[in-house]
């Protein structure tokens, strides 16, 4: 699948349950169409050309977002049942619950909803609640993530990626504006992964404790854990992959295990399992299949010879297999597809926003040699 096709459904995938629920589904078509065509034309998008006025770009970019944030978020965050969403609240509780030395599985939401995030999602959030709240850590995320873009292609990719995903893919806007977690969430471990990838020496103990803090936060990410070990079996060696990964399970474990274990009954996160679980009551162990089909593929993938590219975009296939999976058994289940379940595709979208990135940057790469080749 090329880069384009990537882009189109890290776009659109994720946003079709909130273009649906303010739209309907002709306009949502409609909405899906228009990606497509515009993606054609995203290295057309003109970009200033000087740093000074690429960084000014860049600077506007986010004051607009903040403007955005500030304006809306006091709006959405009104804790009344189909307006805005309790995601900020949980974290909010759950910090809130850690500080004080309380188990965060304790708490509810104003909804009555258990928390459902791991411990490594509430210790990522903690910086943001002793600020106010845990909604601030989008703004923090999305600046780091495209920061990182930066770093990998420069900034003119950069501003272009931010412009596209800020204007085509509405979802990013409606967890900014209420909250939501889910976006911060699947970046920090994208973000966790990239720096892994990119560290060495002393840093390499620092990046694989930074990625077991961001994996402690949703189970679903556990899954990318294979791909990782292989790629970096094969840069790095075995024994360096294996003492690698260990330190990142090892944090994430300590993390999360002293909860489950205290009170196993009480461990919110069980109960997220549900998400794919709840075919089960149609279908015998249909949920429990498509584990397996998830973890058969990561194993698959794991015998691969890829680049940093093709790892990125291979964690966002394993991560979009159990929601593409779940839609499908939801459509049989229910006869109708339940839109509202491919708002998870967001924790396989930023994956392959680094993945489309990082080919992009492979292809400059070659056409300067090329060009050079050609020069001589």
């Amino acid at each position: 699948m090329s880069t384009a096709h990537w882009l189109r459904a890290a776009l659109i995938l994720p946003s079709l349950f909130i273009v649906d629920k303010l739209l309907g589904w002709p306009l949502t078509l409609i909405y899906a169409a228009g990606v497509v065509l515009a993606v054609e034309y995203v290295e057309r998008v003109p970009v200033p050309r000087s740093a000074r006025a690429q960084l000014a770009a860049a600077v506007l970019t986010a004051a607009v977002v903040v403007v955005l944030f500030a304006a809306v978020y006091p709006l959405a965050n009104v804790h009344v049942p189909f307006r805005g969403s309790d995601d900020d609240d949980a974290l909010n509780a759950g910090v809130r619950a850690l500080l004080a030395g309380r188990s965060p599985y304790l708490e509810r939401t104003y909804l009555g909803s258990v928390l459902h995030q791991l411990p490594g999602e509430f210790v990522l959030a903690a910086p943001f609640v002793v600020m106010g709240t845990s909604a601030l850590q989008n703004l923090a995320w999305l600046a780091l993530f495209f920061l990182a873009v930066r770093e990998e292609r420069g900034t003119a990719h950069a501003l272009r990626l931010a412009w596209v995903a800020l204007l085509f893919s509405p979802v990013v806007v409606q967890q900014v504006v209420t909250g939501t977690g889910h976006m911060a969430n699947a970046i920090s471990v994208t973000l966790g992964l990239w720096w892994l990838t990119r560290a060495s020496g002393r840093w390499r103990v620092a990046a694989a404790i930074a990625w077991g803090i961001a994996l402690a936060s949703r189970a679903n990410f556990l899954w990318t854990v294979p791909l990782a070990f292989a790629w970096l079996a094969r840069r790095d060696g075995w024994w360096t992959a294996v003492k690698t990964l260990m330190i990142t399970c090892g944090t994430a474990a300590v993390i999360t295990l002293p909860f489950y274990l205290a009170a196993p009954d009480q461990f919110g996160p069980l109960e997220a399992a549900n998400r794919i679980t709840r075919f089960n009551e149609t279908w015998p162990h249909a949920g429990d299949g498509l584990l397996a089909l998830m973890t058969l593929l990561a194993v698959a993938l794991m015998f691969r010879r890829v680049d940093r590219s093709r790892l990125f975009l291979d964690a966002a296939l394993v991560q979009a297999f159990p929601v593409a999976g779940g839609a499908l058994l939801g459509l049989l289940q229910w006869g109708y597809l339940d839109v509202g379940y491919t708002s998870y595709f967001t924790f396989a979208a930023w994956f392959a926003l680094m993945g489309i990135t990082l080919s992009a940057k492979t292809e400059d790469l070659a056409r300067e040699r090329q060009t050079a080749f050609r020069d001589r």
